[in-house]
């Protein structure tokens, strides 16, 4: 309950992202405790490397990056073994 109330007060615990992950932990744990105590059964998604139209396309994730060479006329990178 500790960090629900940091998180409900705007105090931030080792940096946005960090209560950024805390809140979604809280609600999995959430989820998880409702579907123990009603039976309800549950699945739970965890998205990342999306793309929506506020992102800045210089954030340095695969996604934008691909959308701004795109947009740019540019070949895409790929890293690694692709």
């Amino acid at each position: 309950m500790g960090i629900l109330l940091c998180i409900l007060k705007r105090k931030h615990i080792g940096g946005v992202r960090s209560c950024y992950s805390q809140v979604k932990r809280i609600a999995e744990n959430l989820t998880m405790n409702n579907q123990r105590d009603t039976s309800v059964e549950v699945r739970i998604g965890r998205i990342f490397n999306t793309y929506g139209p506020w992102m800045c396309l210089d954030d340095g994730h695969i996604v934008s990056n691909f959308v701004s060479h795109v947009i740019r006329k540019q070949p895409m990178t790929v890293y690694g073994d692709g």
